[in-house]
Formats: structure tokens, sequence, C-alpha cells
């Protein structure tokens, strides 16, 4: 079956929203141990401070910020972790800064939405 016209511009619109979710998300410089990205480089006696974690935490509200991991970054050097790098040691990475929990279902929200403000336009013109 053949889609008319309209229909593809709907499907369209579908496909460009989830595949670009995450466009306007900076990647940021990181260092990843344990499940915690690292996000504030190393001053003076600290190494990385400032964890965050790469999944949203539980009873997390959309003010609630989480990592997500993107990739190691080139030659994935080793970066100390905490004063005087008793933290340990992690992994330099590559990193998006992400909102919970209502961040990635907003295009489910909205496309429907929009889908139903078109169906009342067009009813509104044929009467």
């Amino acid at each position: 079956m053949c889609l008319s016209g309209k229909f593809k511009w709907f499907f369209v619109l579908i496909v460009s929203t989830f595949s670009f979710e995450d466009a306007f998300s900076q990647v940021l410089k990181g260092c990843r141990s344990g499940g915690m990205i690292y996000r504030n480089p190393p001053t003076g006696l600290y190494g990385w401070t400032s964890p965050l974690s790469e999944t949203c935490p539980a009873n997390a509200t959309t003010a609630t910020q989480y990592t997500r991991f993107v990739q190691n970054t080139t030659g994935s050097s080793s970066c100390p972790i905490g004063l005087l790098s008793l933290g340990g040691a992690g992994v330099s990475v590559d990193y998006r800064l992400l909102n919970c929990p209502i961040d990635g279902w907003i295009a489910f929200l909205l496309i429907p939405a929009a889908f139903a403000g078109i169906l009342m336009i067009r009813r509104s013109q044929t009467v």
C-alpha cells in the first residue's frame, strides 16, 4: 500500500524527530569510573570531581541531570579522580549531559498532539 503525499510528510516528521533527539545536546569531556562520569577537570591538588550517574536515579524529576557516555577519547588515557588522586583513576571520555526522565519522551508527546491538531483543522475546514 502506497502512502499519500500528506502521510509521507508525517512519516518524515516522525523519523526526523526521533533521529535528532540528542542533536542539540553538547558533547563534553570527562572521566569515567564505576558507572559515574566526573565532570570538573583537575585543578591544583584535585583530580576530576563532581560525579554524575550514567543512569537516571530512582525518583528523578525533570530537573535531575544524568550523563550519557558517548565514546572514549582519542588515546583513552587514564585520569585521576578526587583529592590527590585518592579516588583512583578513570578513563577519559566524551559524554552528553541530559535531564531525566521525560527528556526522551517529548517526541512521543508532541507527535500525537500535532496530528490531533491537524485533524481538528481539517474537520473545521470541511464544515
